[in-house]
């Protein structure tokens, strides 16, 4: 495909991140609907984190699309991360009601700092232990 054949399509890099990235943006906003209703939420709070971690190395760059989009109402990438956002946020405040969890950070910071996480180069997978320093830091106060 040309480029001016993509252009027409897509007027930017971000709206083609979009079209791309709609079905997994869709699923994570419907598991962290489904997790609401679980019965050990810290536990589902943290199966939804690895998941989304999970989908962030699945595609390389969506971290930090992701990221603007979360931080930018302006941004192309905001529509289609608000319902997953704020449905993140739902489950995170059934956590603070339901559990031992710090009070102090907003769904925005936890997305986006798990977002930044290192990656490695070979593989794109988060390295670890950092996932499991911020779920760690996020239970213990």
């Amino acid at each position: 495909m040309g480029r001016g054949t993509l252009y027409r399509h897509f007027p930017t890099r971000e709206h083609l991140f979009v079209a791309i990235m709609r079905e997994r943006v869709e699923e994570l906003d419907r598991t962290a609907r489904e997790l609401l209703t679980a019965p050990d939420v810290s536990a589902a709070l943290v199966e939804w984190l690895r998941l989304y971690d999970q989908s962030a190395t699945d595609y390389p760059g969506m971290s930090a699309r992701v990221g603007g989009g979360l931080a930018d109402e302006n941004s192309p990438v905001a529509p289609l991360c608000g319902p997953m956002k704020d449905s993140f946020a739902r489950l995170l405040e059934r956590v603070r009601d339901e559990a031992r969890i710090r009070a102090d950070v907003s769904a925005v910071q936890v997305l986006t700092l798990v977002g930044a996480l290192p990656k490695d180069p070979r593989t794109g997978r988060t390295i670890s232990p950092y996932l499991e320093i911020v779920l760690y830091g996020l239970f213990n106060r």
